[in-house]
């Protein structure tokens, strides 16, 4: 049998089980590495593993750095709020504006844990992506001044539902379904 087909007639039966088919990328690359040209292909994947992982460390760090930066201007902005005029209170737009970013490093510091879990594990977890999508859309409901002229359209803030509802449903049928567990 050539190769090819052994490959395919191995992944036929490895999509037989959940846990099989997880792993059917690192097996289809040992079953690469058995052939003729396996030298190469080894040597390219592994740089390629490399490249990838070069990239999740720079993007973490990167990622560090914006979150310490923000919050550092949030610590700022709270200080300013409450000095700058000696009542000691904020304003609707400063409250606004802090709630901002507060959920904003909570974003950030749940994909930094996306990027972390990736790295030490090599997966991608759909409960906490969704997690964030929902993070996301209630930042942008949270921040929606009542006290502005031009308030949103009836039919985006219909649709700002909609996804929230939708979004709630998927996370609770991931979480029924105990596809993640810390």
């Amino acid at each position: 049998m050539a190769p090819d087909h052994r490959i395919m007639a191995g992944c036929r039966e490895r999509f037989k089980s959940k846990e099989s088919y997880i792993r059917m990328d690192q097996d289809l690359q040992e079953d690469l590495l058995e052939g003729s040209q396996g030298r190469g292909w080894h040597r390219m994947l592994e740089r390629i593993n490399k490249f990838e992982q070069i990239v999740y460390y720079v993007l973490l760090i990167l990622l560090a750095f914006v979150i310490l930066l923000s919050v550092i201007e949030l610590v700022y902005l709270i200080f300013i709020g409450l000095i700058s005029d000696f009542s000691f209170r904020l304003d609707n737009q400063e409250i606004l504006t802090i709630f901002g970013f507060f959920l904003l490093i909570l974003i950030g510091i749940e994909l930094l844990d996306t990027i972390k879990a990736y790295i030490a594990k090599h997966e991608i977890h759909v409960e906490v992506i969704v997690l964030l999508a929902i993070i996301a859309v209630a930042r942008k409901i949270i921040l929606l001044d009542p006290f502005v002229e031009t308030a949103l359209s009836d039919l985006t803030q219909i649709g700002l539902g909609i996804i929230a509802i939708c979004l709630s449903a998927g996370y609770y049928l991931i979480k029924k379904a105990g596809t993640y567990t810390p």
